[in-house]
């Protein structure tokens, strides 16, 4: 009877072996064809381009191209710092931890991005916060941070773009100054603090702020219909505790106490989900930078960035460790540096791990450019985070067919002269040539 089993089992191996054998060869025949595909296209041309493919299934590769090697990676580190925020924070953001006593309140922050800020619900914070505070003497401490304004290798001249508001401790309004109008006339602007000096007499179209102080230059010549535009806040630290104090009604008094280990109070404010959504759908630089924080803050009563990186590249992707370099939350510094495997099997791992309805709610739903004529069209959807800067454009996120069979891809474009938009356009042509050659 033995030989019987022997030949089960031969036959086994055997069939094991043909199917490995087959989907190799059909893997091989995928990768031809993705090369000549990238061949049709102007990526080659003056560029730096790296691209992974893996099936999240088996976890492994379909395609490489320059995989291993290190790009810029943009807002593509937002990927990073979500998937960090999933794993150690909680439910909701956590505003601030604090204690009291009969007459007193001290208040520790914990960096959350979220209150007054445009995108966001406003919640329950203020009115709780003014609640708790109410006719007790407030402290607040800021011992346990330790921030600086502005992150690693950031650009010192985009000071007053929207896209870099500081970092802080305790943020409100964004920390952003948001000016309102409509054609040409200045409706509004939020919030107000005497700490903003307003010229509303420029000729020009822009709205400019001192490198080293919160006078705002407003213009509006040219402008139709009703517009917004946001301006970071010089010094925001120090603002912002004015700002609560206006919205508080109380004054916050400076102290030096560290956060104690008994007897402290949690103030929680909105949905850490509504945050990471916004943040991957705007590219919203200040809630990344300021998750990092609260990740520091969960891991070790700490504000800073560089020991919240630290301690996550020690636990949650001690695997890549010594294959990348993570230097902010946001990606907008180019000290950052990833390849096209990492952030693939990164997302892999979030796939396994996280709830995938939580995940593909997290993540951008894009859209494909219009097919040519004549060309095939996909019915896969398509979730990811772009990233782009001045030479870089960047697309890492799934493939989900509609059996819903997924994979995860990472197509990185660095070193270019012509507009991102033009790099964007080939990147999604490709995309669903790509889409169209894998399988079902």
């Amino acid at each position: 009877m033995m030989w019987r089993y022997r030949i089960v089992l031969l036959l086994c191996l055997g069939s094991l072996a043909s199917c490995r054998t087959t989907r190799l060869h059909k893997n091989r025949d995928i990768s031809i064809q993705i090369n000549d595909a990238i061949h049709q296209t102007n990526l080659l041309q003056n560029c730096y381009l790296g691209i992974s493919i893996r099936d999240v299934d088996g976890g492994n590769a379909i395609f490489d191209y320059q995989a291993d090697k290190l790009f810029t990676p943009a807002s593509n580190v937002k990927i990073l710092t979500a998937y960090a925020a999933k794993h150690y924070l909680k439910d909701s953001l956590l505003s601030c931890k604090w204690i009291e006593t009969d007459s007193t309140v001290t208040l520790w922050p914990c960096g959350d991005p979220s209150p007054m800020k445009n995108g966001l619900p406003e919640g329950h914070l203020p009115e709780r916060l003014k609640s708790i505070v109410q006719n007790k003497k407030v402290y607040i401490s800021t011992a346990h941070a330790d921030i600086s304004p502005f992150g690693n290798g950031w650009m010192w001249d985009d000071y007053g773009d929207d896209y870099q508001a500081e970092i802080s401790a305790f943020p409100i309004y964004g920390n952003v100054l948001t000016v309102f109008g409509k054609d040409s006339s200045l409706l509004e602007v939020m919030p107000f603090s005497e700490d903003f000096v307003i010229d509303r007499n420029s000729i020009n179209s822009n709205i400019n702020r001192d490198i080293i102080s919160n006078v705002l230059s407003v213009g509006t010549k040219g402008r139709q219909g009703e517009w917004m535009q946001e301006i970071p806040i010089y010094n925001a630290e120090k603002v912002n505790k004015k700002l609560w104090e206006n919205r508080i009604g109380t004054a916050l008094v400076d102290t030096i106490l560290q956060v104690p280990e008994q007897g402290v109070h949690l103030l929680h404010s909105i949905p850490l989900d509504t945050t990471l959504r916004l943040m991957m759908e705007r590219s919203d630089n200040m809630i990344a930078e300021q998750c990092l924080l609260q990740i520091g803050m969960s891991l070790g009563d700490t504000l800073n960035s560089k020991y919240a990186i630290d301690t996550v590249l020690n636990d949650l992707y001690l695997p890549f460790k010594n294959e990348l370099k993570w230097v902010d939350g946001s990606g907008l510094s180019r000290y950052n540096q990833i390849s096209p495997s990492i952030l693939s099997r990164i997302l892999g791992d979030m796939y396994k791990k996280l709830d995938r309805t939580e995940l593909l709610y997290m993540m951008p739903k894009i859209k494909l450019s219009l097919p040519e004529k004549n060309q095939q069209t996909s019915a896969s959807n398509f979730y990811a985070k772009s990233g782009s800067m001045s030479s870089v454009y960047n697309l890492s996120g799934y493939i989900v067919k509609p059996s819903g069979k997924t994979y995860t891809f990472s197509i990185m474009v660095n070193h270019f002269l012509v507009a991102p938009s033009k790099i964007k356009k080939e990147v999604l042509q490709l995309l669903q040539k790509i889409d169209l050659l894998l399988a079902s």
